[in-house]
């Protein structure tokens, strides 16, 4: 299983244009950021416009997602670079994930979010010691 979950310090637009302008796509990350569900590591950032935030975030409830907005150390609201709000959601394992990421993207006001499903071509896994997992869709 090769699913992600992409955004966590707030550069899921970016980091989706990134991969949809790359021709093979290959992720590196440290072993303890792989999980055997999506979410049990962390929750799902999702990048807001400020512009109908109350609209949004009602619309995202009703698709089951519940989440708190951001926030810096001293308690402000977290802005991306690009200007949004980032909303971190929980996921449960009886989700369907493919599902949940057509209806984020039928929403207006949410710009991106970190469901990254079938992006990676290639992901390795550092477990440390010099030891690097390779996992690949070929």
């Amino acid at each position: 299983d090769m699913k992600m979950l992409k955004g966590g310090r707030g550069a899921v637009t970016r980091e989706r244009m990134l991969a949809w302008a790359s021709r093979r796509r290959i992720y590196m990350v440290g072993e303890e950021k792989v999980s055997p569900s999506l979410g049990t590591n962390s929750s799902l950032s999702i990048a807001v416009m400020p512009f109908g935030l109350a609209s949004t975030r009602a619309s995202i409830r009703r698709l089951g997602l519940n989440g708190v907005l951001r926030r810096g150390l001293a308690g402000e609201l977290y802005v991306t670079d690009n200007a949004n709000l980032i909303l971190d959601v929980s996921l449960t394992e009886s989700m369907n994930l493919e599902e949940i990421s057509v209806e984020l993207h039928r929403i207006p006001g949410v710009v991106e979010h970190g469901l990254f499903l079938d992006e990676a071509d290639v992901i390795l896994v550092d477990h440390g010691d010099d030891e690097i997992e390779r996992i690949s869709r070929e």
